[in-house]
């Protein structure tokens, strides 16, 4: 019993101070109140802002069309790949994926993968198929035509994001579509280049590079990472082409026009103000408006963020190194000594400024791809390649590495053009670091 007391005892001691605990919880929660009230403000005065700046601050302000089939060019890819599987069975599909894989994916200028090149049946093989499936890829050139693309996953995939619970599932078929039908173009572009076709190689190289650019039509950072997949595809293909094959004496227009979509920066910073843009469209329809004990903190956050997406987005579309290399560091520095309260953005957007290598690095290859190709023309004309890049006597692109000109040497009767990004080992293979580098062997 004389426990029973003292324990009680113990329990009860706090509430001797009533009076001041009592007091303590009105302050905190008058704390709460203005912080609420105040924070609130400021994402309105905010939002404002955005409209001022011609920022789009809601989903309705992306004016997304609907889904239609008229002059859509995501219904010729759907016709183009319903074509491509209807004329060939299940076990050629089966076949000729991996062998276009290896056509296209084997890079001559860094380590080589486990993979061997195709032995000249399997190319004679790849090049029967490639011709089999003509139809097909015939009524993909269709598409360049179109005034639009509209992938109907996309708009799934942003109601979700908006919270709508029962669009939340979006299936990737489009993308996946996308990517297989960038293959065939690419493998299509390679086989005409080995056969001296060097004006429909590129031909079908800009088909490739229009199927990617459309990528960025699954807007979001999933979007922009599936864009710069299909680049790289692509590009690839064209490397291989220039590794040992001649370019075009003139460079053909549309492969151009595309190239020139590969290196807009506008284009890789997009996915980033998109992801503000659904970040925030989700809180508010997620009830971030109803009342909430953590209201206050999930506004406080809701405005640090959207002041690092911007702060991002806007150092992406710099196009001097040294500038966005000190927007980029002040944007860390931010992060780094942001009070504690804005713990969820300190906790989740260095992941997002982790993405910028992968930005860099698409902008990088097209750069490289269209040094390349003024390499191989400047051959043409005087039989020989430069002994530097200042030869070449025209403005060049510099690597967005380092803000400089990439690195250049001449190897033997070919070259080595590389910048100074370091790409890792393949999946863990024994393969050395190296650098992304484009070369050619004549």
């Amino acid at each position: 019993m004389r426990l029973l007391k003292k324990a009680l005892r113990v329990l009860l001691w706090p509430f001797r101070f009533w009076r001041t605990m009592l007091a303590g919880v009105l302050l905190l929660a008058v704390a709460h109140i203005i912080i609420d009230r105040v924070s609130l403000r400021k994402l309105a005065a905010q939002t404002e802002q955005f409209r001022k700046e011609g920022r789009p601050v809601a989903y309705a302000d992306l004016k997304l069309p609907e889904y239609t089939p008229i002059d859509n060019a995501y219904t010729v890819y759907e016709q183009a790949m319903d074509t491509l599987k209807k004329t060939t069975d299940e076990a050629s599909w089966s076949r000729y994926r991996p062998l276009i894989n290896r056509f296209i994916g084997d890079n001559p200028c860094t380590a080589k993968l486990d993979e061997q090149p195709l032995s000249a049946e399997e190319t004679a093989d790849l090049g029967g198929y490639l011709q089999k499936i003509q139809s097909a890829l015939d009524l993909l050139q269709t598409s360049r035509n179109c005034s639009k693309c509209i992938l109907p996953d996309v708009l799934a995939q942003l109601d979700g994001g908006s919270g709508d619970a029962g669009k939340i599932e979006a299936h990737t078929s489009s993308v996946l579509r996308m990517y297989e039908l960038i293959r065939h173009a690419a493998a299509r572009g390679l086989w005409e280049s080995r056969q001296g076709n060097v004006d429909a190689a590129f031909d079908w190289f800009a088909l490739g590079l229009n199927i990617a650019d459309n990528g960025k039509c699954y807007s979001g950072l999933v979007g922009g990472a599936f864009r710069v997949t299909y680049i790289h595809t692509a590009l690839g293909a064209v490397q291989l082409a220039l590794y040992d094959c001649e370019a075009p004496a003139v460079l053909p227009a549309v492969f151009a026009e595309e190239l020139q979509k590969c290196m807009d920066r506008n284009s890789y910073a997009q996915p980033y103000e998109y992801e503000r843009l659904f970040g925030n469209e989700a809180a508010i329809r997620n009830g971030m408006q109803a009342w909430s004990v953590w209201r206050p903190l999930i506004s406080l956050n809701q405005l640090k963020t959207n002041q690092c997406y911007i702060q991002l987005d806007d150092a992406l579309k710099e196009p001097d190194f040294g500038r966005q290399e000190a927007r980029l560091d002040a944007l860390q520095d931010g992060l780094e000594n942001a009070s504690l309260l804005y713990v969820i953005t300190k906790m989740a957007f260095p992941s997002i400024c982790m993405m910028v290598p992968q930005i860099r690095h698409p902008l990088a290859t097209s750069a490289l791809c269209e040094t390349a190709l003024t390499l191989k023309q400047f051959k043409q004309k005087n039989g020989a390649y430069p002994e530097s890049l200042s030869e070449l006597a025209q403005p060049l692109p510099t690597d967005p590495f380092s803000g400089h000109d990439f690195n250049y040497k001449r190897d033997g009767d070919g070259f080595v053009l590389s910048s100074v990004f370091m790409l890792p080992a393949y999946q863990g293979k024994k393969s050395p670091e190296t650098n992304l580098a484009w070369c050619a062997v004549r």
